[in-house]
């Protein structure tokens, strides 16, 4: 129930996003999507690159779910962002990420999630992914049926940044449950 989007920076900065598969857990799927990017010119300033990532989360009654009311909660991991070709990485801490939630359930089986979390939120980053943190959840008896989570990943990057592509691995896994 994991995937891994690939991230790449140029500076000036593009970020790509590898294609994306479902990850499901007993009724509970994402989509993660299949690209993302930002651009930024260095300028000797420090700058932000954002990216919005969209993910579409579906959460429906089964047998072994019992009404599709346990909650949910998505992860996510990455390894720092890399030169491709100077080595040089961005900072561990450069990258947080905030969690909004498109409103638009319509269906009668259908409810927002009642998120916990508060943002921005560190992503974490390493040259292993380290432990991943919950980014967004759904209390128990929230998150039913289709929503869509969308991610703003902020990545700092400093004044004295190289120009240079930079890649990152971000993993995302999704929980039922509180």
């Amino acid at each position: 129930m994991r995937t891994r989007v690939c991230l790449g920076a140029v500076l000036a900065v593009t970020l790509a996003a590898l294609p994306a598969a479902a990850i499901a857990a007993n009724g509970l799927t994402i989509s993660p999507p299949s690209t993302a990017a930002f651009s930024v010119t260095l300028d000797g300033t420090d700058q932000i690159g954002l990216a919005s990532l969209a993910i579409p989360v579906s959460y429906t009654s089964n047998a072994l779910n019992k009404f599709a009311t346990s909650g949910w909660s998505i992860t996510a991991t990455s390894t720092v962002f890399s030169g491709t070709s100077t080595a040089r990485t961005l900072s561990m801490t450069a990258t947080t990420v905030s969690v909004t939630d498109d409103a638009g359930c319509t269906d009668r089986t259908c409810n927002d999630p009642a998120n916990s979390i508060g943002y921005p939120l560190a992503l974490p980053a390493g040259n292993v992914a380290p432990a991943p943190v919950t980014i967004v959840n759904a209390a128990p008896g929230s998150g039913m049926g289709s929503n869509i989570e969308t991610l703003q990943l902020s990545v700092a990057i400093p004044a004295n940044t190289y120009a240079d592509t930079y890649k990152s691995t971000l993993t995302l896994a999704v929980v039922e449950g509180p």
